[in-house]
Formats: C-alpha cells, structure tokens, sequence
C-alpha cells in the first residue's frame, strides 16, 4: 500500500515508505518514475494471468527495474540496520495499514504554512507527486530496514539537498517528523486494537533517531505519546488550511500514473479509496479546517471533503476505522511477493529470515 511512500517499498503505495522524516519537503529533482510489480498484482488469479493482464504486469516491472533514488539495498551484510527485527519501528512501518499513514501524514503536514510555503516555492508537487511519494517511501524504506551505513548515506543525501534548498529550519521539520510519526502510529493503533499499552511510545522513542537523520536535535524530540500529542495541541493555533495546502491536497486525489496503469488497472478507483481512508483518519478539527476552506478546490476533492465530514463525530470515527481496516484487509490478501517491498526484501535475506512472513 504505500510502502515505499508510496510504493516501491511493500507493495501497495507507500507501505515501507511511509515513514520518512524530512521527506514532505521537497525531492522533487528530476528522477526516473519507479513503479514496483504491486501495482498489478490484484490481476492474479488461479495461479496464470490472462494475456492482456499479463502484458500490463510485464510492463510495469520493466519500469520497476529503473535504479532506485537511494540505490539499491544490499543483501550480503548481515547488519540489522537502525531499529532491525522485533523494533516498533519495523512492526509499524511495514505494516500493510502504513499506506493509509503516509498519505495522512502528507494532509496533515500542508497544514503549517511555512513549511507548506516552502514546499510551493521550491517543489513541482502539482506534476510530480507520484515521484515525490515513491522517493519519500524509498527515504523511509533505507533508513528502516536498510543497514546502518545505508540509512547514514541516505540521510545524509537528504541532509545535503536540504542545505542547496536552504531548508534549514529545525522547526519546520520537526513538524514533517511528528505529523508522520502520528499518522502511521495512528493508521497501525487502528487495526491493531490489542496492541501492548506501550507500544506507541516505544515507537515513538525509537523515532526520535530517525528525526536525528535530518539534523534535528534529539532533546528537541518528544519521546512518548503524551508529548506528542501536547506538541501537536501546542502547534494548532499555528496551522491553516491555505490555498497551496489545499492544491496540494488536490494533487495528491489524483496523482500522475502511466497511461496503462491509470485506464487498464483499478489503480485510480483504489487511490481514491485510499485518499478518503486517509482524510477520515485525519484528527476530526483537521478534517473541519479542510471542510472550511473549499472555495478554490476540484469538484471530485469537494466531494471527498464534504462526504468525509457527514455525520456525528462517533459515526465519522467509526467509518474511519472501518475503511482502514477493510485497506489492510485488502492488503493482507494479496500475495507476499505484492506485499513486500525492496528494503523489506533485502532486510529479510541479509538476516537468513523468512520474507514470506513479513505482514
């Protein structure tokens, strides 16, 4: 689902991905489209593909050949990387809920206008979103399930671009980390309503290294859910639904696909499911603030707004619940080689693990 942030990483868009820390802001340079072989997996059956299925899903994973932005993960030493297996971070970031994560987090990160305005100065976001949530994802994929030489030369590649950009404001990207880390902790607590009581903050001190990557100080993070949710209360009178939040939540409805997988895939009806899963699971003020502010917005994101905000706040919660956990569902069906992305891939072998056990 959005693992590699959208996709390339484990299996749907942005599963593996969808965890980066500095990746809303701007990798938009000119890079090759990556599309993985998930985006055709849903045309299996029994076991063979029907011819044209087959066409479409051979064209696919000859675009996903093309060299990844970061490079391909290794699989030859043995290093667990950052967080490695039995981590909250591998647990939540490969899940097959994280998709719906990723896509939240980028809703609720254009709502600080600096950051956003940044974002509008410096990015083609409005042509370029698929590219941007491929890279992002590939960012999450490295610095997660990559070994530790791997996640430092991503990062510091991030880092780099960040100070040519002259993005160097801590605070602007200590906004990106906590609407991320919120949103996938968010999409993961969701569908696993038996979690431990102390996962979510033993996800979020782990978290607090990944916000380290990109320069933020580590004494500067919050490091359970207590102090993430005050840091995200305190920042509320800050935020605002502008005009470039808005086209960019616009341009994330529909994003730029390749002819084939726009018109001879269920891509685009499923995107759509994915974006209203997504904005339902946004913090109901956040869902209001968007709902206010429809006056220079698409008619089909209109819609997705107004309908998401039907209802009493308990029925609006309950629908969010149920639509994600029909996502993950959806997901958890599809076969493991659709589900399980490069890095998580790469992470598994070089571990003498099983990858078809990855969820």
């Amino acid at each position: 689902m959005l693992q590699s942030s959208a996709a390339a990483q484990t299996g749907f868009p942005l599963v593996e991905g969808s965890q980066s820390v500095a990746t809303f802001v701007l990798q938009d340079a000119a890079a090759p489209m990556q599309w993985d072989a998930y985006g055709a997996m849903s045309t299996h059956s029994g076991g063979s593909y029907r011819e044209g299925e087959r066409a479409i899903v051979m064209r696919v994973r000859r675009l996903a050949r093309a060299p990844l932005a970061f490079g391909m993960p290794t699989t030859q030493v043995p290093d667990p990387g950052l967080f490695g297996p039995g981590s909250a971070t591998w647990e939540v970031t490969g899940d097959a809920s994280a998709g719906v994560g990723g896509i939240r987090a980028l809703l609720l990160q254009a709502l600080h206008p600096s950051a956003m305005a940044t974002v509008d100065r410096l990015s083609d976001y409005r042509r370029s979103t698929w590219g941007r949530l491929l890279r992002t994802a590939e960012y999450v994929g490295m610095t997660c399930f990559g070994t530790t030489d791997e996640a430092d030369r991503t990062a510091g590649h991030v880092r780099a671009l960040h100070e040519r950009l002259g993005i160097l404001d801590t605070s602007e990207l200590l906004w990106v980390h906590a609407a991320l880390i919120d949103s996938v902790l968010d999409s993961y607590l969701r569908t696993h309503p038996d979690a431990p009581a102390d996962f979510g903050d033993r996800y979020i001190n782990e978290q607090r290294l990944a916000a380290t990557l990109v320069g933020i100080d580590e004494d500067d993070v919050f490091a359970t859910m207590d102090e993430l949710k005050n840091y995200l209360e305190a920042m509320r009178p800050t935020l605002a639904v502008t005009p470039p939040a808005m086209t960019a939540a616009d341009a994330l409805l529909v994003p730029w696909m390749p002819w084939f997988i726009r018109w001879l895939t269920p891509a685009v009806p499923f995107w759509r499911y994915m974006m209203t899963a997504s904005f339902i699971c946004l913090p109901l003020w956040v869902q209001n603030a968007y709902a206010e502010s429809l006056d220079d917005v698409s008619p089909a994101m209109r819609r997705l707004i107004l309908n998401a905000c039907k209802g009493t706040d308990e029925q609006r919660l309950q629908r969010a619940d149920r639509r994600i956990r029909l996502i993950r569902k959806m997901a958890m069906a599809s076969p493991a080689f659709a589900r399980i992305g490069p890095h998580v891939s790469a992470a598994y072998q070089r571990l003498g693990m099983r990858a078809a056990d990855h969820h």
